[in-house]
């Protein structure tokens, strides 16, 4: 079968709102892997080993997409709004590399040890990566596929973090070492996806769904600029309208698995209490005696919270 020239491939990726597309060798990342994380076996959907998962894959194809933060104080989750669009554009591709007759998937490697090992990117002290010229506002996804060969030249691999310590420094939860990285015992976003959310965490919410402290304290991203949310998403994403249940239009935005009844609501509950919102005591008292026991929690912790601050 023939292969897609690179500018074939640009314009593919083009089509989709990509960014950029970089073709890299079909080769195991264990030792990398094992290298950068230091860690046992991981997750069964990351595949350390695509050479032997895929025997016809020519080049896994590294799709990037890059995103805007939203406006300080929006609340909403750039990451996750762009996430969940590429999610849906990456299969389109692959849906249209199949119908070309290429044999194209998918899959779930762990993108740190390929664009460390293909010396395409930096993995930063906030476990972020740095994709030559995107920094580390990115969506990766990465296709196991016959359509096209390994790139012969890369982008020069971003330098690491060096003695830079403003993403230490700036991250709420002093999750971040100066010296060690990461540990993601201490990271907010761990615990967003937790039930229920401990109450030191729901003090130092900026936004549902993740905490971007870091990345927009990260010098790499300077040259980025905010931009504000859509009315739509703003409106989907209002305290009173998600607390009331009502999570389908989130949910068009963020994707369905990010957000869950209790998941966003709980948040819901936690934001209305760190913004102040005494106009929705009422529905935040309603949650208190919720069955599930995250939204409970977290509606209990909001009410003391704007109780007090109304006797202030």
């Amino acid at each position: 079968m023939e292969h897609l020239t690179i500018a074939q491939i640009n314009l593919l990726i083009k089509n989709y709102g990509f960014k950029a597309a970089y073709s890299l060798k079909v080769e195991n990342l264990t030792a990398t892997w094992h290298a950068l994380c230091g860690m046992g076996i991981p997750k069964e959907r990351l595949c350390l080993a695509p050479e032997a998962e895929y025997p016809f894959a020519s080049a896994l194809l590294l799709l990037v997409a890059q995103y805007r933060p939203f406006i300080k104080g929006s609340l909403l989750p750039a990451y996750y709004f762009a996430s969940n669009a590429a999610y849906h554009k990456a299969n389109a591709l692959v849906n249209e590399l199949t119908a070309k007759g290429y044999f194209a998937k998918r899959i779930e490697v762990p993108l740190a040890a390929l664009v460390e090992q293909a010396g395409l990117g930096t993995l930063c002290k906030n476990s972020m990566l740095d994709i030559a010229g995107f920094g580390t506002r990115t969506v990766l996804f990465t296709l196991a596929t016959n359509a096209c060969m390994p790139d012969d030249i890369l982008p020069q691999k971003p330098q690491g973090c060096g003695n830079c310590t403003i993403c230490s420094s700036a991250c709420p939860a002093q999750a971040i070492n100066a010296d060690f990285g990461l540990d993601p015992s201490r990271c907010i976003r761990t615990y967003m996806e937790s039930a229920p959310m401990p109450n030191w965490v729901m003090e130092r919410l900026s936004g549902f769904l993740g905490c971007e402290v870091c990345q927009a304290a990260c010098p790499r991203n300077a040259f980025i600029e905010p931009v504000k949310p859509a009315d739509d998403a703003l409106l989907a994403f209002e305290l009173r309208t998600l607390l009331r249940g009502e999570l389908k239009a989130a949910s068009a935005y963020a994707g369905k698995n990010m957000c869950t009844r209790a998941r966003l609501i709980a948040q819901a509950a936690a934001l209305c209490a760190l913004t102040k919102r005494h106009d929705l005591l009422d529905e935040v008292l309603a949650l208190t005696n919720h069955e599930l026991c995250s939204i409970r929690e977290a509606a209990i912790w909001a009410k003391g919270i704007l109780q007090s601050s109304l006797k202030s």
